[in-house]
């Protein structure tokens, strides 16, 4: 992972070379990295904006990585463009915010 000032870069893994998504197609896919957290961490997937320019979400349903996870993430990616779209393995996939959970609201 690729840590940024403000998120962590998340890659795309465990696919063979790549992964094609046809027009208005769903795939599920997971992260290269690994990701473990402290009980007092959670962590939110973010899409990013050049694939979102091209029609591609990473997130369809929840977005929160729970506190003590400890495995890679599942990608709910969709392409809501009329053209397909290769990914490929190893690429910027997504970004991870994390957030310390405190208890005062």
């Amino acid at each position: 992972a690729q840590v940024e000032a403000t998120h962590v870069n998340l890659h795309l893994g465990g696919v063979d070379g790549g992964i094609s998504i046809p027009a208005k197609g769903f795939a599920i896919a997971h992260t290269k990295e690994k990701i473990t957290l402290p009980s007092n961490i959670c962590g939110l997937i973010e899409g990013r904006s050049k694939l979102a320019q091209q029609g591609i979400s990473v997130e369809q349903s929840s977005k929160l990585i729970e506190p003590g996870s400890n495995s890679t993430m599942v990608l709910e990616i969709f392409n809501a463009s009329d053209q397909e779209v290769r990914l490929l393995e190893g690429q910027k996939i997504a970004k991870m915010v994390l957030l310390k959970i405190t208890d005062e609201i």
